[in-house]
C-alpha cells in the first residue's frame, strides 16, 4: 500500500477525527488495525497499518544490540506512547490528548501520506513537513542526480486531488496573453490554474481563489506570478480591488464539485459513505446540511429539493425528513437515506439520491447566489477582448452561464436599443457548446456532465 495527499480535517470536542477516506480505501481487509505513536525526530505523530509497525519492530529488533546501553534506550524510545486502535463504524479513531499536547497539536490537524505509513501533523506545524521552494529542487537533484521545477512536482499532486477537466480547451479558450492578468476562481486541485502558469511569462499575473482549506495544500510554491485568494469568488469585486486590479484579461470558472469533495466521505457530499451531513465547501464556517434538513420549514426545504434538485416528489421527501426529524435528529447520511430511499423508485433511485445531495449541496453553499455574484461582477473586472470561460456540470448552472453570456443578465432577458439592436456585452467564441471527447470520458467518468461555454468582452460592454 502507498499513501501519498495531504487532507486537513479537524478533531471534534472529544479529539476524534475522521481518518480520511482517500487512505483507508488502501488498507487491506485484514489489516484494518492501525498503530499511532509520537515521531521521535519531528513534532507530529505516524499512523502505521498494523502489518507495517510489525515489520518495523521486527526489523528494528534483528539489528539490536541489547548490550548497548543508547541502542537500548532508542528502542525502549520507538515503543513509548503507542497506541494501538481500529477505526469506528464512521470511520473516526481517537487521539489521545498527551499525544496532541506533546506535539503542540490543537483541534485542526492535516495527514500527510508518507509512503506505507500517514503523518499527522497540526495545521499550523505541517509546515515543517516540507521544504522550502529553493531547497527541494537542490535535494531531489541530490537525490536523483537530475534537475526538478516546480511544475513537475505539482502535476501529480494534482491529479490525486482531481482531474481537471477540459484542460486544453479551456485554457487555449482563455487565450492566454505571456503578460496578462488572469483570475481562476475554482483553485481546488489547481490543474487549469497550473496550465495557465505554463502560459505565461515573467510580467504575467494569476490569481486563484478557494475557500476550502483542503485546496492550500495544492498551491504552487515559490511562483510569484502566483496569487492565492482565501476567498469564495462571490467577493471577486473587492478582492481585485484590494490586490489594485481594476481589470483583467481573462477569467476561468471550474463550476464543478472536485473529485476530492467526492471521495472524501468525512466532508458529506456523497451518499456512498455514512458520515456526518456537512457538505460544506468552506469547512471553517457556515451552516451545514443537517442544520438544514432539521431547521428548515418544511415548505422551504421542499422549494430547495424542488428547485435546485428538480425533483417532482420534492414535497414528499420535504414532508417525509419533517415527520423523522420530530422522533430524531438527522445527523448522518445514513439517518437521511433511510427517510428518503423508501420514496423512490428502484430504477431511479441512484440518480434520485444524487439530486438530493446537489440540492442540499447547492443551498448549504448558496452556490447559485454566489455564481450570479461572481458573473456579474466579471462585466466590471475583465477589460474588453478579454476571455470568460465556464465550465457547468448541471442545467441549473449552465442556464444561468448560457443566459449571461447571451444577454449579459443571469435570467437570459436581452435589452435593446432605439433602434431595436441587442445590447450584449458579451461575444459568444464557441456557438455550440464544448463537451468531453470519448477518451477524456472514457479516462474520467466525471466528466461526462461538462460543458464548456467561453465568451469574449464587446467593446462597448466597457
Amino acid at each position: 500500500m502507498r499513501f501519498t495527499g495531504s487532507i486537513e480535517a479537524k478533531l471534534d470536542a472529544k479529539g476524534r477525527v475522521f481518518f480520511p477516506s482517500d487512505f483507508r480505501r488502501k488498507l487491506a481487509e485484514p489489516d484494518t488495525t492501525l498503530v499511532l505513536k509520537r515521531d521521535i525526530y519531528q513534532p507530529c505523530l505516524v499512523i502505521y497499518p498494523y502489518s507495517v509497525w510489525e515489520a518495523e519492530v521486527e526489523t528494528l529488533r534483528q539489528r539490536l544490540n541489547r548490550w548497548d546501553a543508547r541502542q537500548a534506550m532508542l528502542f525502549r524510545q520507538f515503543l513509548a506512547d503507542v497506541e494501538v486502535f481500529t477505526l469506528d463504524t464512521s470511520g473516526r479513531f481517537l487521539v489521545p490528548r498527551r499525544l496532541l499536547q506533546a506535539c503542540s497539536i490543537d483541534h485542526t490537524v492535516r495527514f500527510i501520506g508518507v509512503d506505507d505509513r500517514v503523518e499527522l501533523w497540526g495545521a499550523e506545524q505541517a509546515a515543517q513537513a516540507f521544504l522550502q521552494p529553493d531547497d527541494f529542487a537542490a535535494a531531489m537533484e541530490q537525490l536523483m542526480g537530475q534537475t526538478f521545477y516546480s511544475l513537475s512536482i505539482f502535476t501529480p499532486l494534482c491529479a490525486m486531488y482531481h482531474i481537471p477537466v477540459l484542460l486544453q480547451p479551456s485554457v487555449v479558450g482563455l487565450d492566454v496573453k505571456p503578460d496578462g492578468t488572469y483570475v481562476d476562481v475554482t483553485f481546488g486541485g489547481g490543474g487549469h490554474s497550473r496550465e495557465i502558469l505554463r502560459h505565461l511569462g515573467p510580467d504575467g499575473h494569476l490569481y486563484s481563489f478557494d475557500q476550502d482549506a483542503d485546496a492550500e495544500s495544492n498551491i504552487p510554491q515559490g511562483d510569484e506570478r502566483f496569487t492565492f485568494v482565501r476567498s469564495n469568488f462571490r467577493y471577486l469585486t473587492n478582492w481585485m480591488r484590494y490586490y489594485g486590479v481594476e481589470h483583467v484579461d481573462g477569467l476561468i470558472a471550474d463550476l464543478g464539485v472536485s473529485s476530492h469533495h467526492f471521495d472524501a466521505e468525512e466532508r458529506g457530499f456523497s451518499f456512498r459513505f455514512d458520515a456526518p451531513l456537512d457538505m460544506r465547501m468552506n469547512g471553517r464556517a457556515g451552516m451545514t446540511a443537517a442544520d438544514l434538513v432539521n431547521n428548515y420549514a418544511e415548505e422551504r426545504l421542499a422549494d430547495v429539493l424542488f428547485l435546485y434538485g428538480e425533483l417532482k416528489n420534492s414535497r414528499r421527501l420535504a414532508a417525509a425528513i419533517a415527520k423523522a426529524r420530530n422522533a430524531r435528529k438527522l445527523e448522518s447520511i445514513d439517518d437521511l437515506l433511510q427517510v428518503v430511499k423508501p420514496l423512490m423508485p428502484r430504477d431511479r433511485e441512484k440518480k434520485d439520491l444524487a439530486r438530493v445531495f446537489q440540492a442540499l449541496r447547492i443551498e448549504v453553499n448558496h452556490e447559485m447566489d454566489a455564481l450570479q455574484e461572481m458573473l456579474q461582477a466579471t462585466l466590471r473586472v475583465i477589460r474588453p477582448g478579454g476571455r470568460l470561460v465556464v465550465l457547468t456540470y448541471h442545467s441549473l448552472e449552465d442556464r444561468m452561464v448560457k443566459n449571461f453570456i447571451r444577454a449579459g443578465r443571469v435570467d437570459g432577458k436581452v435589452e435593446q436599443d432605439f433602434y431595436g439592436r441587442r445590447l450584449t456585452p458579451w461575444r459568444a467564441v464557441n456557438n455550440k457548446v464544448i463537451l468531453p471527447s470519448e477518451k477524456e470520458q472514457a479516462e474520467n467518468p466525471r466528466s461526462r456532465s461538462a460543458k464548456l461555454r467561453i465568451a469574449e468582452k464587446l467593446p462597448q460592454a466597457e
